[in-house]
């Protein structure tokens, strides 16, 4: 048997410019260094004001209890914050990236907060470099997407 397909819509097989499309491997790593960057300047500048005698001296110093302990939950408010509020980071802001769900819409409260939470499992920063999907946006059900133009 030998059916034959025909195309009812042609518009279907176009691509349509104003729709948002993944962003690469490539840009996520981008988004988290720029954000690993700004979460690191914020708490030095928060340690520097609040409790200057316990500022890292070296780099040796800048996993020292005090550090670290200020810089994780700073990350899980900034994601948090800037992900639901805004559907962006700003490293995201930079890039022209956004969070989304598969139908295009903001994620709600739990989405957010199962990708927030998702951040801390170890060496999940480098999952999405193979097809661009990161544990947190696979466990949470959302999507890093450009901006359409």
């Amino acid at each position: 048997m030998n059916f034959e397909f025909t195309q009812t819509d042609p518009a279907k097989n176009t691509f349509d410019e104003t729709m948002p499309t993944a962003a690469p491997g490539f840009l996520r790593f981008i988004n988290y260094m720029l954000d690993c960057i700004f979460l690191a300047v914020v708490a030095s500048v928060i340690l520097n004001i609040f409790a200057p005698e316990m500022m890292p001296k070296s780099m040796e110093d800048v996993s020292s209890g005090m550090f670290i302990s200020l810089l994780y939950p700073l990350q899980f408010v900034y994601y948090f914050v800037a992900e639901f509020f805004f559907g962006k980071t700003l490293a995201k802001l930079l890039t022209k990236t956004y969070v989304t769900t598969e139908f295009n819409e903001k994620p709600g409260v739990s989405a957010i907060f199962i990708r927030t939470l998702c951040r801390y499992i170890p060496f999940e920063y480098i999952s999405f470099l193979g097809n661009g999907i990161g544990w947190h946006d696979r466990l949470s059900k959302t999507y890093v997407v450009r901006n359409p133009k």
